[in-house]
């Protein structure tokens, strides 16, 4: 081998020889164009992207917890406040606690799975 070398893949680029990002969107008809995609070097950098760009100083955040750390790291990092919700014994989402909590809260921030237990919600737990 000569010159350097990396393991990270060069950087993507959107546009140029690159074909444009499209897939089936959410729900019939729609579909996700490249102004719809946000492409980032990993899972932190997408949380932070959308933590820094979408909460403001003053900003309550409510976070069903156990819940992985970074995201309260994040909102404090934005300006926000935490507003942690705890899941209820069986691992799902307290809907009471949840409906307290959410009035006035500018984001719900989650994870599915849910990060310490790996719960994941089913559609019935979606629709619940």
């Amino acid at each position: 081998m000569t010159g350097p070398t990396t393991t990270v893949p060069p950087a993507f680029r959107m546009g140029g020889t690159t074909p444009p990002i499209t897939a089936p969107g959410p729900g019939p008809g729609r579909t996700w164009t490249t102004d719809d995609i946000l492409v980032t070097h990993g899972a932190t950098a997408a949380l932070a992207a959308v933590a820094l760009a979408m909460i403001g100083p003053g900003d309550r955040v409510v976070i069903p917890e156990p819940a992985y750390s970074l995201y309260a790291d994040l909102v404090v990092l934005a300006g926000g406040t935490v507003d942690f919700v705890p899941l209820a014994p069986d691992l799902h989402w307290d809907l009471d606690a949840l409906a307290e909590a959410l009035p006035g809260a500018a984001m719900m921030i989650f994870s599915n799975p849910s990060f310490s237990k790996t719960y994941a919600m089913t559609d019935c737990g979606w629709a619940t």
